[in-house]
């Protein structure tokens, strides 16, 4: 079971927003699209509460909040646990839950189910006795002949039986909207809960919260809770041990205080004897049992002396870590461990943090983001789901980026989430003749070059290192790229540039796409790459193109070195120049590059209306 969508309207700053989910989310994009508005809307789902006014959305323009807050979430991949415990909820193995809330009508839980309508009307009434009273008139006009079970003495056994017969009973049932409070703990077992496990590590959480025995508050309490509880053995040991403390207790209070309470009473019999002959009064200590243990977990963090110290007393990089740690320690032990009891019907935990990367030097954010991605591959009888939101090109998974849903306001104040198509992606290499060596030969080159372009606003893709070096050493004189929100990313070969292409349009990030005419060699094998990133420019394709800036697209007639030469000669000098300065090769060399398109004078035209165009995008 995991959630496979999520569907939000009304909470917080998404008026309405649709999220798709894998065993990876990565939510990306600029402060205020609502990442984090996605995962506090999930936790809300999963563990309800009061909705202040500030959790209800109000638009610009809008004098109020508003009225209705719904967070909807599809559950997929349903396993044979998951459908005995859904019941009649599941169709085929998707289910879709919602919680909302709504001035009129409160906080409710519903979903769509396969329901009698006569139960209906019984459902519906709150009181115990009332309820009770419409089953027994149904019961007693259609019992026999539709074979519903006798009344129960309790409308909870009442509210179960009718929800067995139903499901035995599919035939004469219709799917319709129904409420299921009870999947969720408002009454009876938290049915939903025994199957699905949110967890959630806000950005804002201190250590002293996240340690908390609180179980609403606290993951240390929420965590450890997933885990199965004492076992029959040791709480028989535990209550044996209480047994004789208790005895042992009795044993020294009676000695300690034995012999003066027995002179206490023959002296109130003695008095109480004036008033009522005969009576005999008899003091004895009486010794509350031992009350169950109230166990709980405290954590320290030793220094290198060996010196305990509470957690919140140490830096927020440490506390962070311990908090997510934590959650690494639960997840692995769960997918680890075996049980015969949920074979092939595993439950599901699902890890969300929001900003992972916070206070976490660049080491540590790699080996995390390795980390959260490895439990999501996991398998085995504890299913495991990671979501994150971040602004950090470490948690920006390098498979093609199928994992990464860009969050984006949009200038009508609405929301989006997009995803890239694994499908189209797989479509575009395969048209360039990769095959096998996709992953060697795509995911290595883009992975560092992408990263930071999926933060960006727009971005100048190319295929070399060298290339990039020459825009930026541009930019260097007129302030830097950085401010504009613009990433430069050197692909590699031009069949990463056409994948890269592929990636940025399914991502909607604006780009241009710079590459090499390549017209010299006039190989048949460049003039295809010439095409194919034409026509997914959009431009008509050819197979030597000009010289020039298209729409989202630009090329060199030939290469960077050969144009340069005659477009920009002191380009070239000043290359010589610096190499000879540093004591390295000038040909080929990105910081000699660099360092000379920021001091070889005017560039030209071409070069400063590719800068130009990318920078428009980004505006």
């Amino acid at each position: 079971m995991r959630i496979s969508q999520v569907q939000i309207a009304g909470f917080r700053c998404l008026a309405t927003l649709e999220v798709d989910f894998d065993h990876l989310t990565a939510l990306v994009g600029a402060g205020g699209a609502g990442k984090s508005t996605v995962l506090n809307a999930l936790d809300w789902f999963f563990h309800g509460g009061d909705l202040e006014e500030r959790d209800r959305h109000r638009g610009a323009d809008d004098p109020e909040p508003v009225g209705e807050v719904v967070v909807a979430v599809t559950f997929g991949d349903l396993n044979d646990g998951d459908r005995e415990a859904l019941g009649a909820y599941v169709q085929g193995s998707t289910t879709i839950l919602t919680r909302s809330w709504s001035e009129a009508n409160g906080e409710k839980l519903s979903g769509n189910a396969m329901v009698f309508p006569d139960f209906m009307p019984v459902r519906a009434i709150s009181g115990a006795r009332d309820l009770r009273n419409a089953y027994v008139a149904l019961h007693r006009d259609h019992g026999e002949e539709l074979g519903l079970p006798d009344p129960a003495r309790s409308a909870d056994e009442i509210k179960t039986n009718m929800e067995v017969w139903e499901r035995e009973h599919p035939e004469k049932c219709e799917l319709m909207a129904a409420e299921a409070r009870h999947l969720r703990g408002f009454t009876g077992t938290p049915t939903l809960e025994s199957r699905f496990d949110y967890v959630f590590v806000s950005a804002t959480a201190s250590a002293s919260d996240a340690l908390s025995d609180d179980r609403r508050r606290g993951t240390l309490a929420r965590l450890l809770a997933v885990l199965e509880g004492l076992d029959e053995s040791s709480i028989e040991r535990i209550e044996k041990l209480q047994a004789d403390a208790q005895d042992a207790i009795e044993k020294v209070v009676g000695q300690a205080r034995g012999s003066e309470l027995i002179s206490i009473s023959s002296g109130l019999t003695k008095r109480v004897g004036d008033y009522f002959p005969g009576a005999a009064i008899k003091l004895q200590d009486q010794i509350s049992p031992p009350r169950p243990p109230d166990i709980s977990v405290r954590a320290q963090v030793s220094d290198r002396g060996g010196h305990p110290i509470d957690p919140e007393l140490q830096g927020h990089g440490l506390q962070r870590a311990l908090v997510i740690g934590l959650l690494h320690e639960i997840a692995e032990r769960e997918s680890g461990e075996t049980d015969e009891g949920h074979a092939g019907s595993p439950r599901t935990l699902m890890l969300a943090v929001e900003e992972p990367e916070l206070y976490q030097h660049p080491l540590q954010a790699r080996a995390l983001a390795a980390t959260l991605e490895r439990l999501a591959g996991t398998e085995g009888p504890r299913a495991i789901q990671v979501a994150y939101s971040t602004h950090s090109p470490y948690f920006s998974r390098p498979a093609l980026f199928a994992d990464l849903r860009l969050c984006r306001r949009l200038t009508d104040g609405s929301s989006s989430c997009v995803a890239a198509n694994p499908a189209s992606i797989a479509e575009t290499i395969e048209a360039v003749d990769y095959g096998k060596d996709v992953t060697e030969n795509v995911e290595r080159a883009l992975a560092d070059s992408l990263r930071e372009a999926i933060f960006a606003r727009a971005v100048l893709l190319c295929e070399g290192e060298t290339d990039a070096a020459v825009f930026e050493g541009i930019a260097d004189t007129q302030g830097g790229l950085d401010g504009d929100g613009v990433a430069v990313s050197p692909c590699g070969p031009k069949a990463n540039v056409v994948i890269a292409i592929a990636i940025l349009r399914q991502l909607d990030i604006p780009f241009v796409a710079l590459f090499d005419g390549d017209i010299e060699g006039q190989d048949g094998g460049q003039a295809k790459r010439n095409r194919q990133i034409l026509e997914l420019c959009g431009e008509q394709a050819t197979d030597w193109p000009e010289r020039g800036l298209r729409n989202c697209c630009a090329n060199f007639a030939d290469t960077l070195e050969s144009d340069l030469e005659s477009l920009w000669p002191a380009f070239g000098e000043a290359c010589s120049r610096i190499g000879e300065e540093l004591g390295v090769r000038a040909h080929k060399n990105p910081r000699v590059y660099r360092q000379a398109a920021a001091q070889a004078g005017q560039p030209p035209d071409f070069l400063l209306d590719v800068l130009d165009a990318v920078r428009g995008l980004a505006a």
